[in-house]
């Protein structure tokens, strides 16, 4: 099956976004709503939260590695026909815990506005995904007495996920796994790998239609 990745901005996002460009060969892929394609410059609003358990970002502070995993990440959002998206109030990110043991992670981490863009070829879907303004997602504040990575650490670049193409569901789903996201992200100095499924709902007059992403 074809896939298409959207870049959104998680953080750990997950959700994301930035500039695209496309090859003269690349089929652009654009959003659907029950069949039909959201026309040019027409907005939906868009919820969008974690699935399956667990959203984690795997790095390292220093030489030591570390790993966040958060059980919730809530967003409301929006999608513009005919590829757009974007979370205006970021991603909030909740429920978490860290690895090495005595730490503690400040919450909410809340990232910054992310927007998101489509970009597709004839078999595999692509996009870029970066905080709306500057390259900063968010700075994670990690304290505790006996933690070894004490400190506020930014967490900077782009991120990306794989979705089903000319598929559509109530729910979209995007896979953030390693080889999506390797290269792209950083905590601080350190390359990290953002890993998460996440779901997308419609919301408003659109609430529960299935939707998802097309090809010409």
């Amino acid at each position: 099956m074809s896939r298409v990745r959207l870049l959104l901005l998680s953080v750990m996002a997950v959700f994301a976004v930035g500039a695209v460009a496309a090859s003269a060969a690349s089929a652009a892929p654009h959003w659907v709503i029950n069949g039909t394609a959201l026309a040019s410059g027409s907005s939906e609003s868009v919820l969008r939260s974690v699935s399956l358990g667990s959203a984690r970002l795997v790095s390292k502070i220093g030489t030591i590695p570390t790993e966040i995993i958060c059980t919730n990440a809530d967003a409301t959002g929006s999608i513009t026909g005919p590829n757009k998206a974007e979370a205006p109030s970021g991603i909030a990110f909740t429920g978490c815990t860290l690895k090495p043991s005595g730490c503690t992670v400040k919450e909410p981490i809340t990232t910054v506005a992310l927007t998101s863009a489509l970009l597709s070829n004839e078999t595999v879907g692509l996009g870029t995904g970066s905080p709306k303004t500057g390259e900063e997602f968010v700075a994670i504040t990690i304290s505790g007495s006996a933690c070894s990575v004490e400190s506020k650490t930014p967490v900077k670049g782009k991120d990306q996920c794989e979705g089903a193409l000319n598929t559509a569901a109530e729910t979209y789903s995007c896979l953030f796994t390693d080889a999506s996201s390797k290269g792209l992200l950083f905590l601080g100095s350190n390359e990290a790998l953002f890993l998460a499924d996440v779901f997308f709902l419609l919301k408003g007059t659109n609430d529960g239609k299935n939707w998802g992403v097309g090809t010409p």
